[in-house]
């Protein structure tokens, strides 16, 4: 985290109540929307907003206008609320080069939303398959910047299918003893 929380009682509150939500709901890898596409624009700061005001409505309400389990949403709002006592210092935006994305020599995988409201993501999935085949990249139909809360399964099985894949090409993992 780049930043700092306004007082120590508001950083315990904040991780008891992540540390809660790694409990109840584990998560096998972090999967966010991959930086270096696209810049942080109004676009993404209205779409931030609407996506948090969706988070309050009844769940009957959200299953309605939200994808994803809405309990699940529902769990993430303690956190959303205790983050928003943290004092966040941005990071400078960096967009990847065409060179960069060349000097990329391990396999690596990036799963984009289709409706991502930082970057076009069928041009960004153009733009990798032709500049490093060490990349695997695939569009998520119907999804946008939060696909592990609409898509949980499909990302789980994504990551653990390209993890299992790695794990097989490069032979058995350790030595013997």
């Amino acid at each position: 985290m780049l930043g700092e929380f306004v007082n120590d009682k508001a950083r315990n509150r904040y991780f008891a109540t992540y540390d809660a939500l790694l409990e109840k709901w584990p998560v096998p890898a972090r999967e966010l929307e991959p930086a270096g596409f696209g810049l942080i624009g109004k676009r993404f700061v209205w779409w931030s907003m609407t996506e948090i005001f969706r988070w309050f409505l009844p769940l009957p309400l959200l299953r309605l206008v939200a994808a994803g389990d809405p309990v699940v949403r529902r769990s993430f709002r303690p956190l959303l609320l205790r983050g928003l006592k943290y004092r966040m210092q941005p990071v400078p935006q960096h967009l990847f080069t065409d060179d960069e994305l060349r000097s990329i020599t391990v396999p690596t995988r990036i799963v984009l939303g289709e409706r991502s409201v930082i970057h076009d993501s069928r041009e960004v999935l153009v733009r990798l398959k032709k500049l490093n085949p060490n990349i695997s990249s695939e569009v998520v139909p119907k999804t946008g910047h939060g696909l592990s809360l609409e898509k949980a399964e499909l990302i789980t099985a994504r990551i653990l299918a390209f993890g299992l894949t790695r794990e097989t090409d490069a032979g058995p993992q350790g030595g013997s003893l």
